[in-house]
């Protein structure tokens, strides 16, 4: 037994070639500054990790249709019952306040403690001084992230453009990636630390 759930909208509907890439992250149909392509990705992650299905259901010129499955008594993944609580202050640069409020949020559910930033210079005017930095590719062309203390390790979120010449130190995380990706790799750089 389970809960089904059928969402459905009056949109241009869903068309073959974009079902296969639907639910990847900052993947979008939408114009540049009008979608950050997280939505449909973070509902996956969601349903998935409660052990549920989200299909999109058949092509039709009337708009897109999402069908959601849920288990009843549905509950946390594994890696949500057994969250670490460690001491590690982990900051987020990335100017889309949006994806850096679920980015944040991730890395909390995860155990860790954060900060968000809309940029490098107001990383830069805070007074904790964080044991990581994930920062977007956007932060790459301000100087505050690359110049902080060599101790502290940086985590690029970087798109394939990405100038990588000039990243320093810093680890690459390619996108797209899945929150559990970012969740695993900051785990390994603090390990290391």
């Amino acid at each position: 037994m389970g809960i089904a759930v059928e969402v459905a909208d009056a949109g241009p509907g869903v068309s073959d070639e974009l079902r296969e890439r639907i639910f990847e992250p900052f993947f979008t149909t939408k114009a540049e500054g009008q979608g950050v392509g997280l939505g449909l990705s973070v509902s996956h992650g969601i349903i998935t990790d409660h052990g549920g299905v989200i299909e999109v259901g058949p092509p039709s010129p009337d708009g897109a249709t999402f069908l959601v499955w849920l288990p009843e008594g549905a509950a946390p993944s594994d890696r949500d019952r057994e969250t670490p609580q460690v001491d590690a202050l982990v900051a987020v640069v990335e100017p889309d306040a949006f994806v850096g409020a679920l980015i944040g949020s991730a890395l909390e559910r995860a155990g860790y403690r954060t900060l968000v930033a809309a940029s490098a210079s107001e990383l830069a005017s805070i007074d904790d001084v964080p044991d990581l930095v994930v920062f977007d590719e956007a932060g790459m062309h301000e100087s505050a992230p690359l110049s902080l203390d060599d101790s502290i390790p940086r985590i690029l979120l970087a798109g394939a453009e990405a100038d990588r010449s000039a990243l320093g130190s810093a680890i690459v995380l390619d996108k797209p990636f899945q929150m559990g990706e970012l969740i695993d790799r900051v785990g390994t750089v603090l390990a290391r630390e």
